[in-house]
């Protein structure tokens, strides 16, 4: 009878179905507040959703690193020096590394996480960023790329807001970052016992920033502090912050559930 109880028990830490964690308290997994997807008490199911958030945020920040090239390519060619550049192929590398490394993560955890939506979440990447492309290039009227499908224009006379202009993008990709850190650590919390997704107290929402500096840390505090380090930024970049932040949640958030997708007992993976 004591070797059943003890098979039992060991079956339910494995799964990590409610058992107490190094904090001594119970996980108890649930929705991520007003995000999609749930967070979960199987370990390796979530280390996995966070691995897969982190290669997202670093994909984001490849893409949009392909964008400032393009742009920089398209500024010295209207100017006389012409130089080629192909976002394209960049940006195919970028989400292809993406997918791969995903998948492997997948298969490292043996199918805790395989409902994490890897090739949706990589066609995401490309047209939300190529769409939006716009909120960062939005000075002047010439087009980076007229034939293309990247949005975004510059103004070939104004050499300083071209290269601000192509920093905002790494602010923009450090917002990501954070922002995924932030589900991340939200995650981790709950499978600890530490944090509560019914206590509103401690949601990812802290993390994240109101912009208000009430948490410096923040990640659209951080944002805001990469922005006012920028010389020569264009007011239409200003002016779009707002579109940036919002679109930033929206994206996000909302599609929160593409990665942190599996069960919230850890019996099963969906």
């Amino acid at each position: 009878m004591l070797k059943k109880v003890a098979v039992v028990a060991g079956m339910v830490g494995a799964l990590g179905i409610g058992t107490a964690q190094a904090g001594g308290a119970p996980c108890v997994a649930g929705p991520f507040a007003d995000d999609g997807g749930s967070t979960t008490c199987n370990k390796a199911a979530e280390i996995c959703e966070a691995k897969i958030g982190g290669l997202i945020a670093k994909a984001v920040g490849a893409v949009i690193k392909c964008h400032a090239k393009q742009e920089a390519a398209a500024f010295s060619t209207a100017n006389g020096k012409p130089k080629t550049f192909d976002e394209e192929t960049c940006e195919s590398t970028a989400i292809t590394a993406f997918t791969t490394a995903a998948q492997a993560a997948q298969t490292k955890a043996a199918g805790a996480c395989s409902c994490v939506q890897v090739t949706t979440i990589a066609g995401l990447i490309g047209s939300v960023l190529d769409g939006s492309n716009s909120l960062a290039f939005c000075e002047g009227s010439t087009a980076i790329d007229p034939s293309g499908d990247d949005t975004g224009t510059f103004d070939p006379t104004d050499a300083t807001g071209s290269k601000a202009m192509q920093k905002v993008g790494g602010c923009i990709s450090k917002l990501v970052k954070g922002w995924e850190k932030c589900h991340a650590t939200f995650a981790k919390g709950v499978l600890g016992g530490k944090l509560q997704t019914n206590d509103p107290g401690n949601t990812d929402e802290i993390c994240e920033g109101d912009g208000d500096n009430s948490n410096p840390k923040g990640a659209i505090e951080q944002f805001n502090a990469c922005l006012g380090k920028l010389t020569g930024v264009p007011a239409c970049v200003t002016a779009n912050v707002p579109s940036i932040l919002g679109l930033t949640k929206t994206q996000l958030d909302g599609a929160n559930g593409l990665v942190y997708c599996a069960s919230p007992s850890g019996a099963f993976v969906q």
